[in-house]
């Protein structure tokens, strides 16, 4: 395990034989237009000027629901299998940029599931692809109504994995910046962000591990990168403060190249 902590920084990471799961709230139900004889269903609800909306499905029983206000929202969703479910919510531009706020789902497999929130001034943008099964995301971004150049990548192979990410809900002016990565069989990680101009990048790549960064409100500056490689391992990492950086490696194994954030359009 390789460690290194400066100032501001709390973690602990250790090996355990079993980790305990994200706790994440329960999966929201279908929309009421939704009826389970449907092969697939597609809702979007728009209101406001300049949203677009693009839903794609190919398979039975998928679900996907768009939510649609203010200004200047784009979401794309596509969906290949059976029974995945996605819920994107987005309440963009309230006059404080010209950005779009963007969000793109790619679900390939069978009974994923993806929840997004999105709100505030763009260009906000959430990219999340999850291939497999029984996978289950969920990023809120902005939810503070005032929020500036954030950015999530999420990456999710295999079977059981989970990741909940919260970014910029209790702050003004942010430039966060995530992306996670995991491959495997029952991986879970939990993302706090609020302040300014904090980095995390997340891989895991093995099976049953756990981690967990959180980013104090406030904060400026913060870096954490986090690899786990091996089975049952957990991390956390906790920040607060200026100038903070925290690395932590558990087990041997390459970093994957994870894609970009998707450019404003």
């Amino acid at each position: 395990m390789k460690r290194t902590i400066f100032a501001g920084v709390s973690m602990l990471a250790f090996a355990v034989a079993s980790p305990a799961s994200a706790q994440l709230a329960p999966q929201l139900p279908s929309p009421s237009q939704c009826s389970p004889s449907d092969t697939n269903c597609s809702v979007v609800d728009q209101s406001g000027i300049n949203n677009d909306a693009t839903i794609g499905q190919d398979g039975d029983g998928n679900v996907s629901s768009v939510v649609q206000t203010d200004e200047l929202n784009i979401a794309e969703v596509t969906q290949d299998g059976d029974l995945n479910r996605s819920f994107v919510t987005q309440n963009g531009n309230r006059d404080w940029d010209p950005g779009a706020s963007q969000v793109f789902v790619d679900q390939i497999g069978n009974q994923n599931y993806s929840q997004v929130a999105q709100d505030g001034d763009g260009p906000n943008s959430i990219d999340v692809d999850q291939n497999g099964e029984l996978n289950d995301s969920r990023v809120s971004q902005g939810l503070s109504a005032i929020a500036f150049g954030n950015a999530v990548v999420m990456s999710q192979d295999g079977v059981g994995n989970t990741s909940s990410v919260s970014q910029s809900n209790n702050s003004t002016d942010d430039q966060n910046d995530t992306n996670i990565f995991q491959d495997g069989v029952g991986n879970d990680s939990i993302v706090t962000q609020d302040g300014d101009s904090n980095e995390i990048d997340l891989v895991q790549v093995a099976d049953g591990n756990l981690s967990t960064i959180t980013q104090g409100f406030g904060s400026f500056g913060n870096t954490a990168t986090v690899g786990q490689y091996s089975n049952d391992n957990v991390s956390t990492v906790n920040q607060n403060g200026t100038g903070s950086t925290a690395n932590v490696t558990q087990g041997i194994g390459p970093v994957p190249i994870l894609p970009p954030p998707p450019l404003p359009q």
